[in-house]
């Protein structure tokens, strides 16, 4: 018995070059990040005490670009817990511009 698949974006799912809308990461791989942030009870600043991702992503085509979506999502978290805050109003996010929306540097 032999079973040979690929990879089908879900149905609905596109992207459009031209007008930059759609669905531009129809691609899933799974993991999780997790943050533990503690705070200086003298200077009350928080401080990241550990930080561990895990993550299922089958064979890697191109490691280095699987590094930078993991790194990049260790940096999400890290910017979660210690400086980061989604503002919504009415659902939408309010602050989804990098001139609003403080990250970790």
């Amino acid at each position: 018995l032999r079973v040979e698949a690929r990879y089908q974006p879900p149905p609905g799912a596109r992207w459009d070059d031209k007008t930059y809308t759609g669905c531009a990461y129809a691609g899933f791989s799974y993991g999780v990040n997790v943050a533990v942030a503690g705070l200086d009870p003298v200077t009350y600043t928080p401080k990241l005490t550990k930080l561990v991702g895990v993550y299922d992503i089958g064979r890697v085509i191109n490691p280095t670009l699987a590094l930078g979506q993991i790194e990049g999502g260790m940096a999400q978290a890290a910017g979660w817990a210690l400086t980061e805050e989604v503002v919504l109003r009415e659902g939408i996010m309010a602050n989804a511009r990098l001139t609003n929306y403080i990250l970790p540097t």
